[in-house]
């Protein structure tokens, strides 16, 4: 039996370990050793769409994705999080994601799903945590880690 079929297996990573193990490989170019996680543009696809775009499929309604984050200007730093449908809203406050030293790894978003166009948008139930690594190389590449989530009606 497939040990990803097998009753009790979740793909189920810690946000250190999605940090430091995927996020960082990813930033720096080592595709092979993360691709249990795929590469999506999040906002090309409406929620209901990306599921199925996921390398690893789950039953527990979270998927993994990474992406390049996309600015609304091009040397602006606000990200333009629009899709065809509806936009993706940034709430609450950026947490720290810190190390077994206490040591500030990365920051984590939540951001919501809305139908509709600003200010008119109707809540959903979908969700993204949205990670962004304290990681700074010049040669390394622009990406987020995002864990999709579809909470329950």
């Amino acid at each position: 039996m497939d040990p990803e079929q097998a009753p009790g297996f979740r793909f189920h990573p810690t946000d250190e370990e999605l940090l430091n193990h995927f996020l960082n490989q990813k930033k720096l170019g080592y595709d092979a050793q993360v691709s249990d996680i795929g590469e999506v543009e999040i906002c090309k696809f409406e929620p209901l769409q990306l599921p199925e775009r996921a390398a690893t499929q789950t039953n527990d309604y979270t998927w993994y994705f990474f992406s390049r984050p996309h600015y609304k200007y091009r040397n602006s730093k606000r990200a333009n999080r629009k899709t065809n449908g509806g936009y993706w809203k940034v709430t609450g406050k950026e947490r720290k994601i810190m190390d077994e030293n206490n040591k500030e790894i990365g920051t984590k978003k939540t951001l919501v799903f809305y139908q509709g166009n600003v200010p008119n948008g109707v809540k959903t139930n979908w969700v993204i945590h949205e990670f962004h690594s304290n990681m700074n190389y010049s040669d390394q590449r622009n990406f987020v880690l995002c864990r999709l989530k579809q909470q329950p009606e």
